[in-house]
């Protein structure tokens, strides 16, 4: 019996996260928080990979996620089994640091992550915490890119160097514009974060994909 399972729900989008994150940039004093760094999670996870989210099967509580499964399909493996095709994520609790990905509505594709996980058993994976994705775009001209901003980890600075501007045509990089004043709008905008298109912000910059794989295959290498 799945009577308390919501799918495809919209209690838990992009545009919380993006709230949350624009609260952050316009803080004046924004409090110290320690990130990881790429490499720590690089190498603290047992699978690294782009994968695309089928579906969630979350219990909720006022509007966030309490616990269930995230599913998804491996597109690139860039550590671990090259064999993995179904990845299922699971999660339990509401405090703390948990990995929940956000949904998307009915009519849209899944949205591409790049993912850091823990193998358990089987089909199943623990995310690891506090960060177990990363956003991933898909460009006009049909890349993957690592999408900007990724305020919750710290980049090497090589990396930060190859961020460019880029033409998404994926759902998961734009959202509705209709719930942000201007001023927030205006604010995101004037940091090169997004590109207003009436109804909808847009982002626009990221890293190539294929940068990333190298950088992340030679540290998976160098942590086995």
């Amino acid at each position: 019996m799945k009577s308390f399972i919501y799918r495809k729900t919209k209690h838990y989008t992009p545009l919380v996260a993006l709230l949350l994150l624009s609260s952050a940039l316009l803080a004046e004093d924004p409090p110290e928080v320690e990130k990881p760094n790429l490499d720590s999670l690089i190498a603290a996870a047992d699978f690294v990979a782009i994968a695309q989210l089928d579906d969630t099967r979350y219990k909720y509580i006022r509007g966030f996620p309490s616990g269930g499964e995230a599913w998804l399909h491996s597109i690139f493996i860039y550590k671990g089994d090259q064999e993995t095709d179904t990845i299922v994520v699971y999660d339990e609790g509401v405090k703390g640091d948990h990995c929940y990905f956000p949904d998307t509505d009915l009519w849209q594709e899944g949205n591409r992550f790049l993912v850091f996980l823990k193998h358990t058993e089987g089909i199943m994976f623990k995310g690891l915490t506090p960060v177990c994705y990363l956003h991933v775009s898909v460009s006009s001209d049909n890349q993957y890119i690592l999408r900007m901003p990724t305020n919750n980890i710290i980049l090497p600075a090589a990396m930060s160097d190859l961020i460019q501007e880029y033409q998404f045509l994926d759902a998961g990089s734009r959202i509705d514009a209709t719930e942000l004043n201007r001023p927030e709008r205006a604010e995101l905008v004037n940091l090169n974060i997004m590109v207003d298109e009436g109804e909808t912000l847009v982002y626009t910059r990221g890293i190539p994909i294929s940068a990333v794989r190298k950088y992340i295959r030679s540290k998976a290498i160098n942590s086995e």
